[in-house]
């Protein structure tokens, strides 16, 4: 059986690289952005264990980057809080998706027959592609509601 292994700050930060002001963690990333490692077999988030490692009590809580970068662990970047706190971080900086209206469903419709490609067409609207491809395959209505589940 192996020991385990105590990772301390040392070892998240020889595994960074400085980009600005923020630490980005050279190793894994989940799928969402996030820092990933793994201890005896147990995936961890690289950046709740630097916050937690640097006295912040993280237990029930979510950690937030004040950089909105998910691979920074600089752990002067992360404070903890509540779901509700993240979702007023993500608002005031812009990055959640706007709720899908009967008026941006027109304008997806308008923007896919004039050719525009779903990419774009999300980055102009702020909304996720996946809203304009459900739109487009006639998944959801134009009330923006799920008309038939594609699963």
């Amino acid at each position: 059986m192996r020991k385990p292994v105590v990772r301390d700050m040392a070892f998240f930060m020889s595994r960074t690289k400085p980009e600005g002001e923020c630490l980005v963690w050279q190793g894994s990333l989940t799928v969402a952005g996030y820092s990933r490692f793994v201890d005896m077999g147990k995936a961890g988030s690289g950046h709740r264990a630097v916050a937690r490692l640097s006295g912040l009590d993280i237990e029930g809580r979510v950690v937030r980057h004040s950089c909105h970068n998910r691979a920074c662990i600089n752990p002067e970047h992360l404070s903890v809080g509540t779901d509700a706190d993240n979702v007023k971080d993500m608002d005031n900086a812009g990055r959640r998706y706007r709720v899908v209206t009967p008026k941006t469903i027109a304008a997806v419709k308008a923007l896919l027959k004039e050719g525009m490609r779903q990419r774009d067409i999300s980055e102009l609207l702020g909304i996720n592609q996946r809203y304009v491809s459900e739109i487009k395959c006639g998944v959801r209505g134009d009330d923006g509601k799920i008309l038939k589940p594609w699963w």
